[in-house]
Formats: C-alpha cells, sequence, structure tokens
C-alpha cells in the first residue's frame, strides 16, 4: 500500500500539467465517467468526460477515456478525433498513439495505423502489442518482411507469447516459405 502511495504521488508532483485535472469540478466528472465507462455505460461516460473537458480543456486524460468510449461505441472517427487531441496537449503519450492506431486500423486505414504504431514503438520500444499489431497491418499491406520482422522483435520481447509464432507462421506461409511456417506454427502447439 505505501508503494502506490508513493508512486501516485510521484505521479501527480511530475505528471505532465494538463494529464491531471486543474479542475476540482472537471476530476469529479471525470471519475463518473471513468465508473460509467467501467460498468459499459459508454454513452454516460461520454456525457461526463464531455462535462470534464468543457471544465478543463487541457484534461488530457478526459479525452482519452472518452476517445475509450467512443472506441467501444464504434464510433471510430470520434475517438481518433479525441486522441488526437490528446496528442497535441501530450505529444509524448504512448497510449494515445497506441488506441489511435486501433482506430485507424477499425477503419482499414492501415498506413496511419502503421504510423501511429510506429511513433508508439518510438516513445516505448518495449510495447510489445504495437509490434505485433503492426505486423498484423504490415501483412494486410503485403509487407511480409516487414510483419516477420516485427513479430519477431515480439517473440523477442516475449517469447512464451503463443499466437504471435502462429501469426509468424502464417505470414511465412503467406510468403511461401513453408518451413519456417511449420517450425513456428510447431513452436506455438508446443507453448500451448
Amino acid at each position: 500500500m505505501k508503494k502506490i502511495l508513493v508512486a501516485v504521488t510521484l505521479f501527480i508532483l511530475f505528471a505532465p500539467q494538463n494529464v491531471i485535472a486543474q479542475n476540482a469540478e472537471a476530476r469529479k466528472y471525470y471519475d463518473s465517467a471513468a465508473t460509467y465507462f467501467g460498468k459499459g455505460q459508454y454513452r454516460l461516460a461520454i456525457k461526463d468526460y464531455s462535462e470534464a473537458i468543457n471544465l478543463d480543456p487541457r484534461f488530457t486524460i478526459a479525452y482519452m477515456g472518452r476517445g475509450d468510449s467512443y472506441l467501444n461505441k464504434y464510433q471510430y472517427d470520434l475517438a481518433i478525433q479525441d486522441y488526437t487531441e490528446a496528442i497535441r496537449l501530450d505529444p509524448k503519450s504512448v497510449d494515445a498513439y497506441y488506441k489511435r492506431a486501433i482506430g485507424y486500423g477499425s477503419k482499414s486505414q492501415y498506413d496511419l495505423a502503421i504510423q501511429d504504431y510506429t511513433e508508439a514503438i518510438r516513445l516505448d520500444p518495449k510495447f510489445v502489442i504495437c509490434y505485433k499489431n503492426r505486423a498484423y497491418f504490415y501483412k494486410q499491406n503485403g509487407q511480409y518482411d516487414l510483419a516477420i520482422q516485427d513479430y519477431s522483435e515480439a517473440i523477442r520481447l516475449d517469447p512464451k507469447d503463443t499466437l504471435v509464432y502462429y501469426y509468424r507462421g502464417n505470414t511465412y506461409d503467406s510468403k511461401g516459405q513453408y518451413d519456417l511456417a511449420i517450425k513456428d506454427y510447431s513452436e506455438a502447439i508446443r507453448l500451448d
């Protein structure tokens, strides 16, 4: 418990000022919205996140929360708008790039998704899911070698992830490299 308190205190002291609410009323709406979000009540979450943003337009995580709510309602354009605003307010937000990439990918805008995953990886080179997701979109674009590179990096970072071996094997299969595909499929089976 003491470690959590120290971590929260350090976050509050050193977090960019736009991440935490500068307005106590905005924080109340944010907390209410987060509760609605946790209950899957996205419409109500969006309403309260919007109120938090109206009260504190630089409240970055309120944009992130509202974007997450829109994403869960399949309103990808609105989600992308909120993640874009979060990036404008906090250009080093790995999560904002990651989530905006999900929005772009959901709209089949693969090149934009790849760009955002690339930026997220630049900001956090150990963010494994970004390698996996970027690899998927490289494969969708027919860029098999780049997909295999990303799947290989994901395996290096998390060698026990069964699905990554499967997907890399699938990519090798698409390239006609059947021996390598079988090797990865076998490893996926062994790990499972």
